[in-house]
């Protein structure tokens, strides 16, 4: 058996991992357990962001009555007084507050501006990894791998969460002072109107008219206030996936062919025992196995783990695996705990990839004449994807 943590083989009656330490009843190779816990955990953090935003929301609208009944019961003016500037008065205040507005909506541009450029860079990145899959087939069809396609694959997994998280900190300062300002300037307004009810307008109907205005535009001011706070999280108002949906093979959210990456970046690692591993922590996609032999002496095939995928009712996927996060967080499936290569004259390793997005067949060659060449590690020789978003490109068009 392997570490969940590091990935190292330990005896099953061995109460720690020689390599990490981890105790040996905390360790799980299966995913599907990690996955379901997954599942749980992040719906509960999903009603607990909502609830807070509710939450959050309630408790400002509580903030805002309760601050501005205050502020008209300090600064109150009773009937019997009169001001006889009451209109500069108001001139003033509206002033100020139409100044610092505009101030506000300024600088609201410059921040939509910036956002923007992070959102175009963002979908470039995603519009490349979409691409990338499809650049390691020949103009026959043939398939040929391609290291750089992996390396192009990391380093724009790597620019889009850095573009991300890019400013977030500022963004959301900036965003922030200019919210405190919207609710200041809509708490002036109505204290404002409300302290000068008595001692400025003729008539109640009047007030009333003027009022209602007041209020109709502080609500939109402060609706207004509610959408610019979500300026500093472009995920949300571009509605582009994080990093964790894109390791997400099972997931639609997005357009990225994460099954096709994972055939992408898988290897043999062919030692005493032999694992299939996978570059990056892809997760929530179902493996099949299908291990064939050539005897070396008879010429004889032999089955040696798994078995045929199409029509197969009994082919079982794999359960167990580790993520190795001294290493990149690279994705293992141990297969094999023993076996002498020497025996074979060439061993083939399919396997079929499925989840949501659709199904991918990869198959890996190894050749028992040269074992010091193939020894170690083996890349792909054939991938064969069967996605759906390309089975359903057509699906609406009618054809008759």
């Amino acid at each position: 058996m392997h570490c969940h943590n590091c990935g190292q083989s330990m005896d099953r009656s061995s109460l720690l991992c020689a390599k990490c330490g981890t105790p040996i009843g905390e360790e799980s190779g299966d995913l599907t357990t990690i996955s379901g816990s997954f599942n749980f955990t992040s719906l509960i953090r999903k009603g607990i962001r909502y609830g807070g935003a509710l939450i959050g929301i309630l408790f400002l609208l509580l903030t805002f009555w309760l601050l501005t009944e205050y502020l008209v019961s300090t600064l109150s003016i009773s009937s019997s007084q009169t001001l006889s500037h009451g209109s500069e008065l108001i001139t003033i205040v509206y002033g100020v507050g139409s100044s610092v507005l505009t101030l506000v909506g300024l600088i609201t541009i410059f921040v939509s501006i910036n956002s923007q450029h992070r959102i175009q860079r963002c979908r470039e990145v995603l519009w490349e990894l979409m691409e990338l899959p499809y650049q390691c087939w020949d103009e026959r069809g043939n398939f040929v791998y391609n290291f750089s396609i992996e390396q192009g694959i990391r380093q724009r997994l790597i620019i889009y969460q850095r573009t991300l998280k890019s400013g977030v900190v500022f963004n959301h300062l900036i965003v922030s002072f200019l919210f405190v300002c919207i609710v200041v300037i809509s708490i002036m307004y109505i204290v404002t109107i409300r302290v000068l009810k008595d001692s400025y307008f003729t008539s109640e109907g009047s007030y009333t008219f003027i009022y209602g205005v007041i209020l109709l535009g502080v609500f939109l001011m402060l609706a207004f206030a509610l959408l610019l706070l979500s300026l500093s999280r472009i995920r949300l108002i571009a509605s582009l996936p994080n990093l964790a949906d894109i390791m997400n093979a099972n997931t639609q959210k997005s357009d990225i062919p994460s099954i096709l990456l994972a055939a992408m970046c898988m290897r043999m690692l062919i030692r005493q025992d032999v694992t299939a591993r996978f570059t990056f922590p892809f997760h929530k996609f179902t493996v099949f196995p299908w291990i064939t032999g050539v005897m070396k002496e008879t010429g004889e095939e032999v089955l040696l783990l798994g078995g045929p995928f199409e029509g197969n009712p009994d082919k079982e996927p794999l359960t167990h695996s580790f993520i190795d996060h001294e290493r990149a967080h690279r994705l293992h499936f141990p297969l094999l705990s023993s076996m002498d290569h020497a025996l074979y004259k060439e061993i083939v390793y399919k396997f079929e990839l499925s989840s949501n997005q659709g199904t991918v067949y990869v198959e890996f060659v190894q050749d028992g004449s040269q074992p010091e060449e193939k020894e170690g590690r083996l890349h792909p020789a054939t991938i064969i994807p069967q996605l759906k978003n390309e089975n359903e490109l057509f699906k609406e068009l009618d054809f008759q």
